[in-house]
């Protein structure tokens, strides 16, 4: 286990979340109703801190997105797209300052997530190259703690770089991407 302590160090928009529009070039795009699900944050078992993005489109492979409102900052886990519904919701929500990738699959608009909020990246090193446009900020190696309550896991599998975070803050959460899946059949 090692710390990210100069991360945290660190201060911008991301812990209090930008109060400017997007410029031009970095705008995000209105949703597309016939590709894009209504955008909708939604409180994941009952801890109204952990919400899940409920808003999709091809560029995201159909990402499993969450907001985590945190004191020491919000994490966004693995991108959702990258569209001005999904922006305001989560400037309302105070911004995001870590944009946690669980594998390189849930990438997306990465680099326009962190553009907006100056949000610092955290994918495992074998995956970072996969990352384009913004520099991963937080490649990791092995399991570590991003803050006391909130845990970084390296869950090869899927893909030789997915991890998983862990909020230990009770009831704990662990998201694991794509690590799991269930046929329904």
């Amino acid at each position: 286990m090692w710390s990210v302590g100069s991360v945290l160090g660190r201060s911008g928009r991301g812990a209090s979340g930008p109060s400017d529009e997007p410029s031009v070039s970095a705008a995000p795009r209105e949703a597309e109703p016939i590709r894009v699900t209504a955008m909708v944050l939604r409180a994941v078992h009952g801890r109204p801190d952990v919400l899940w993005i409920a808003a999709y489109d091809d560029a995201t492979y159909h990402a499993q997105s969450y907001l985590v409102l945190h004191p020491k900052g919000n994490l966004l886990i693995d991108v959702p797209p990258y569209q001005l519904d999904v922006i305001r919701a989560i400037q309302r929500r105070g911004g995001v300052q870590y944009i946690f990738i669980t594998h390189k699959d849930d990438i997306g608009a990465v680099a326009s997530f962190h553009e907006f909020f100056q949000a610092r990246v955290i994918i495992h090193k074998s995956e970072a190259r996969y990352v384009q446009g913004v520099e991963v900020e937080v490649p990791f190696e092995g399991d570590f703690m991003l803050n006391p309550d909130i845990a970084v896991v390296h869950l090869p599998g899927h893909t030789p770089g997915s991890s998983a975070l862990l909020d230990l803050r009770p009831p704990g959460v662990l998201f694991i991407g794509d690590a799991l899946n269930i046929n329904p059949q």
